[in-house]
């Protein structure tokens, strides 16, 4: 881990307000680049509830709600949530545009598989848009494959999961 970026576990109401406004920036980001590569239109306020819902379940003990600081300022998130006994899911994985390119998100994904198999899971899921090209490059050399849509994913079941990308580790 580059010693300049410090992984820690959201737990404070600043780093929760820190979280929140990350989340929007990724879910507003999500909504502006489906209209305009996808021409798809996303339902921000519908996104918003449902990861309002899901808070609960990365600040439980078999979750995890991860910042990650440089420079002293918040430069992203990453959260990890029980799906089912064996499996979790990782959500809202975001580096703020201007931190990009400083392999904060390498840390937060060997950060997330590294809590995953601390609580004893053996695999791991995510669900990514298809123009996330970088993070799909990213999980593939963490050693993630595509796989099946699955039912708990965000999307699942709705027209825009046709053009989600579905992508599994089996931890070791």
């Amino acid at each position: 881990m580059n010693p300049m970026i410090q992984i820690y576990q959201a737990e404070s109401e600043q780093d929760l307000e820190q979280a929140e406004q990350l989340n929007l920036e990724y879910l507003s980001w999500c909504v502006e680049e489906s209209q305009s590569r996808l021409g798809e239109t996303l339902d921000l306020k519908g996104l918003l509830g449902n990861s309002q819902v899901d808070r609960k379940a990365f600040m439980a003990e078999s979750g995890r709600l991860l910042l990650a600081r440089t420079d002293g300022l918040v430069g992203g998130i990453a959260c990890l949530k029980k799906i089912r006994d064996d499996t979790c899911e990782i959500k809202r994985m975001f580096v703020r545009p201007q931190f990009r390119g400083r392999k904060i998100g390498e840390n937060l994904l060997s950060r997330l598989i590294v809590e995953a198999m601390g609580i004893g899971y053996s695999r791991m899921l995510l669900d990514s848009d298809p123009y996330m090209t970088n993070a799909h490059s990213m999980y593939r050399s963490m050693g993630f494959a595509e796989t099946e849509p699955y039912a708990e994913a965000e999307m699942d079941g709705d027209d825009y999961s046709r053009h989600m990308i579905y992508m599994e580790l089996i931890l070791k």
